[in-house]
């Protein structure tokens, strides 16, 4: 398998976890007008994870517009499901799910499978650039580069330049004057 797909399959079992996991709750929270406790939270962001990584596990070749929907269809009841039993407030909750919670988990998966169709393609043009845009910002410039002189390179060592002036030694302070 090549880098690129692999790349690419990654990114998207992350996206889908993450999408599952933060509109899952958001959903949950935006329907039931409350927050769940950080143990639901954290159990459900666990699970949302492991869905990714499933997702990540994938052939390529099967992430069709219809199986990526059925991904964050599954993802989002998976969500709901875990947050309707251990959130504290399950018993307050008429039905599993409520009508405004389906409308919210169903404009949360059809967005991101839209947006994850779009953008995948680039996916691995965007990356190659932010990489590059990143390697040419932190990468130790080339000493040749920097020119003591209009057209003269440097071409000398100036770490013991350096040492004289800033010496780096292991010597501790100067002994008490008594």
């Amino acid at each position: 398998m090549s880098q690129p797909s692999r790349t690419i399959r990654h990114l998207r079992g992350a996206i889908v976890g993450a999408v599952c996991a933060i509109t899952g709750i958001s959903a949950h929270a935006g329907a039931a007008g409350v927050l769940p406790a950080p143990d639901a939270l954290a159990v459900t962001a666990a699970a949302c994870a492991g869905l990714g990584a499933a997702v990540a596990a994938r052939p390529t070749r099967l992430a069709t517009p219809l199986i990526l929907i059925v991904w964050l269809a599954a993802g989002q009841g998976l969500a709901h499901v875990l947050l309707l039993v251990l959130a504290d407030h399950a018993a307050g909750h008429p039905q599993l799910l409520s009508p405004a919670m389906l409308v919210l988990h169903t404009i949360a998966t059809l967005a991101t499978a839209a947006a994850l169709i779009v953008v995948e393609p680039a996916l691995v043009t965007l990356l190659t650039a932010v990489v590059r845009m990143l390697r040419a910002v932190l990468a130790p410039p080339d000493p040749a580069t920097f020119a003591t002189r209009p057209g003269r390179a440097l071409t000398r060592d100036v770490r013991p330049i350096l040492r004289a002036i800033a010496p780096l030694d292991a010597r501790g302070p100067p002994p008490r004057a008594a």
